[in-house]
Parts: structure tokens; C-alpha cells; sequence
């Protein structure tokens, strides 16, 4: 927000949200619906970047999205497009760029760094493998 007028505007926003409107029986759905998606994805990762930077370049929020989005995604075509997203990540220490992260799982050295820095407690170097693993077959997942 850089003024007061958009602050107006999402304070107004917020009032007319309709917080706390929802009925038990359609919070019962949400929470079901949460349950499921939370059984469909492989990392539960939520993306908050807290693990990085990683000492060896590792993208550590997108190796989890990749795998995450593949798991999840039904359409073959997409798949593959998202497959493709994650072998541009670089393989190699000397191509990672090391103000914008874009290292794939293989460079982690299981350093553990990240799990410390992470809220969610995810065990990030067992996780990558589970997407270098994954990830790096050439067949689709579903």
C-alpha cells in the first residue's frame, strides 16, 4: 500500500470479507477439502522462503513446488511443462546464480542449514531427495 487511499480501500475490503459468515456444515467442507489437498501433496511446504539462502544455491521453495504441482496436476501436458520447469534449474555449483537461487535438489549437501531456518520442521534434505527421486524420471508420476 503506498497511500492512504489504498489503505481506505483494504480496510473497506476487509470489512465487507464477510468474516466469520461461514456456516459449520460449509467450514466442515473447507476443512475436509483442506484434509484431502493435504494428503494429495508430497512436501507440505508453503513456500515462505525462510530455508534460504541455501550455502549451495538450491531453489529450495520451487524443487518443492515442481514436485508438489506434478503430484498434483492431471493434465499430462502440464506435467510435462512443469517437469520442464525443474530441469532448468541448474545442476551444476557454477551456474547457480547466487542472488536469485536457482539451483536443483541434486546440489543439496545435506548441510541441514535449511531445516533449522524452517517453520514447518520439514526434514529439507530428506524431502529434496524425494524430488531429485521423482523429479528426475522422464515418465509421468500419476
Amino acid at each position: 500500500m503506498n497511500s492512504k487511499k489504498m489503505i481506505r480501500e483494504n480496510c473497506e475490503s476487509a470489512d465487507n470479507s464477510g468474516i466469520n459468515t461461514l456456516s459449520t456444515q460449509e467450514k466442515g467442507v473447507i476443512e475436509r477439502l483442506t484434509e484431502e489437498f493435504r494428503k494429495k501433496i508430497s512436501v507440505p511446504c508453503t513456500s515462505c522462503s525462510y530455508c534460504i539462502p541455501c550455502p549451495q544455491g538450491v531453489n529450495i521453495p520451487q524443487n518443492f513446488a515442481c514436485l508438489n504441482n506434478v503430484t498434483l496436476e492431471r493434465s499430462r501436458f502440464r506435467r510435462i511443462m512443469i517437469r520442464r520447469t525443474y530441469r532448468k534449474l541448474k545442476t551444476k555449483k557454477t551456474e547457480v546464480n547466487s542472488e536469485n537461487p536457482n539451483g536443483n535438489a541434486s546440489l543439496c549437501v545435506k548441510c541441514r542449514e535449511c531445516v533449522e531456518k524452517c517453520p514447518q520442521k520439514i526434514q529439507i534434505p530428506e524431502e529434496l531427495e524425494k524430488v531429485k527421486r521423482e523429479m528426475g524420471k522422464r515418465k509421468a508420476l500419476l
